[in-house]
């Protein structure tokens, strides 16, 4: 029988106070009818003159709505039944904010007492469990099942044995947390925090790191995992500790120039003397009595706004900051054009020249051969053989000669062979400048770097990417775990992890010609937004450089995201492309 019946008799069709409708039922003083309905229901298979005939299949067909993602699945052929691993739905709330259905008996109780969620039941694994404390919440259905009649996590009995943990099963399923969007700011940030923070045992637990911070979005601000205004700021502030002007001048043009600063004018007005202390030291050499003016603020923002159109072309007032005014009569363009040593080059002039004749062409092959190198012909003719080989054999394989080349077994000795001597050579960059490994791949270029940095001394310095969608309305259909695990060509990793003294590559344009893409730079300090470095190649080779923290976009994606971080890589290995022009 349906629910509420029999139904309440009514002349007509009212509302009630649910809003729902009640429908007209009279009674029979109102002219309503009896009538008497016989059901008969068939309890043997040997029977069926009674039961109507029920066309399953042609039911199901025309009732059957395909959408575009199905139609999709199908065409591509992917499996739609017995789907493997399993995939575990997990909740995400606020405190107090899960989801309770009552009932007008159960009212009180679901009150005072609601129910578990996988969250909050997640929470107390972490109370008693001592392994769950090491996992983060998406990894719990890898180890635990989620009884949904006790509403508690229990450990898996069938699996592989995890090592160093008795009584603990690994299986393959997989966890989900449920997408936020961005404009549920609170849960968002928790969802987020849930993904970085292992073994919480509270709501409150997440919001602590080294501070109790009163919100779940300061807690993530505090983590460098959400962007903002004031990142710029502590960029600069810290900055501002390494008491060098200059450095904090490139420092602030590449900021405005490359990171689309919202209000440059006002970090500008803060750091100003920061930027300008330089200038006001050089003064006092000839006047004691100088202090700050607007005098040596103009020749601060004369120096920011010309290494801004060195890296895009643009003035201070594109960046709507304040023009400095000049006073030379000549365009700045003109100058940087005119500035250059002309000593070095008057010198260069007289050793070339001599050396030169009319009938000189371009029929010497300068990637394998240099003047007075003998090395490099014997390499141009070792060159000429294998091709000579290849040509006769016909095969198109090559086969290299033992004195041609050294032969490792696994990529271990062939990591301690180009980097035999590590330890003893950190701080030798000539050395560092004249190896690297390389690799076909991103991915093996990954795992050789990471082997070879866990042998280089020091503590190593995680630094995690803000990854945002551009367009708001595609936030829930790319979580930000998902953009996190993307690894692009020329984009920088999520986890980006770094010691002091490694060499690194620089993946962008900064500040052409000094930093371009490629440069190879060693880390020396290792700050929470920005990274000092010294430049080991190039014209501006020995000199000490702040790279910040910039964003990034790709073009290669059916859709666009922002993704937050230092644009650099460990150099001990490279990829075979990204090594052509390198010395």
């Amino acid at each position: 029988m349906h629910k509420k019946f029999p139904r309440k008799l009514v002349k007509e069709t009212v509302h009630n106070d649910h809003g729902y409708p009640q429908y007209r039922r009279r009674a029979p003083a109102d002219g309503g009818r009896t009538a008497t309905v016989k059901l008969e229901m068939v309890a043997t298979l040997r029977n069926t003159d009674l039961a109507n005939p029920v066309d399953e299949v042609q039911t199901y067909q025309s009732g059957r709505y395909v959408s575009s993602n199905e139609a999709v699945w199908r065409l591509l052929g992917f499996p739609l039944h017995e789907r493997h691993p399993t995939v575990t739905h997990l909740s995400v709330h606020l405190e107090n904010g899960e989801r309770v259905y009552f009932n007008e008996h159960n009212f009180h109780e679901r009150i005072t007492t609601p129910p578990k969620t996988t969250l909050t039941a997640f929470f107390d694994l972490c109370i008693r469990d001592e392994f769950a404390k090491t996992l983060l919440y998406v990894e719990v259905p890898r180890y635990y099942t989620w009884d949904a009649s006790r509403k508690t996590w229990k450990r898996r009995i069938q699996g592989t044995s995890v090592q160093d943990w008795p009584g603990v099963k690994s299986g393959d399923a997989l966890g989900r947390v449920y997408t936020v969007h961005v404009s549920n700011m609170e849960c968002f940030c928790l969802r987020m925090l849930l993904h970085h923070v292992c073994g919480p045992t509270s709501f409150n637990d997440l919001k602590i790191q080294h501070t109790d911070y009163p919100t779940f979005r300061e807690a993530c601000e505090a983590r460098g995992l959400l962007e903002n205004d004031n990142h710029w700021d502590v960029t600069l502030e810290e900055a501002a500790q390494c008491r060098s002007a200059g450095k904090m001048r490139e420092l602030f043009a590449v900021l405005v120039a490359t990171c689309g600063l919202s209000n440059p004018q006002q970090l500008w007005d803060k750091y100003k003397n920061d930027m300008t202390d330089d200038i006001l030291h050089r003064l006092q050499e000839q006047n004691p009595n100088v202090t700050y003016s607007d005098l040596i603020y103009n020749e601060g923002l004369t120096k920011i706004e010309d290494q801004v159109k060195t890296i895009s072309g643009k003035d201070l007032s594109d960046y709507g900051m304040i023009r400095p005014q000049r006073t030379e009569e000549i365009s700045s363009d003109l100058i940087r054009e005119l500035d250059y040593d002309t000593a070095s080059l008057q010198q260069q002039l007289t050793e070339s020249v001599p050396r030169l004749n009319p009938e000189q062409s371009l029929s010497t092959n300068m990637r394998v051969q240099l003047h007075n190198d003998v090395q490099s012909g014997q390499y141009a003719a070792a060159l000429l053989k294998m091709e000579d080989r290849m040509a006769k054999d016909g095969n198109g394989m090559i086969t290299l000669d033992r004195e041609f080349c050294n032969v490792v077994h696994n990529p271990d000795d062939l990591n301690n062979f180009v980097y035999s001597e590590l330890l003893t050579n950190m701080r030798n960059r000539e050395w560092l400048c004249e190896r690297a490994i390389l690799a076909p791949t991103n991915e093996m270029v990954g795992q050789i770097n990471e082997q070879i940095m866990s042998r280089v001394e020091g503590d190593i310095v995680e630094f995690l990417s803000v990854d945002t969608v551009m367009d708001t309305e595609q936030v829930t259909s790319y979580p930000v775990e998902f953009l996190n695990s993307l690894e692009l060509s020329g984009v920088p990793s999520h986890k980006l992890r770094l010691k002091v003294g490694v060499p690194v590559l620089l993946m962008r344009n900064l500040d052409a010609p000094r930093l371009c893409n490629g440069t190879r730079l060693q880390v020396t300090h290792l700050g929470r937004n920005i990274v000092k470095a010294i430049i080991m190649t190039g014209m501006a080779k020995g000199e000490n450089v702040l790279i910040p923290s910039i964003p990034i976009i790709p073009t290669d994606l059916p859709f666009q995201f922002k993704r937050l971080q230092f644009p650099l890589k460990i150099a001990f290995a490279m990829t075979i492309n990204k090594a052509q022009g390198k010395h």
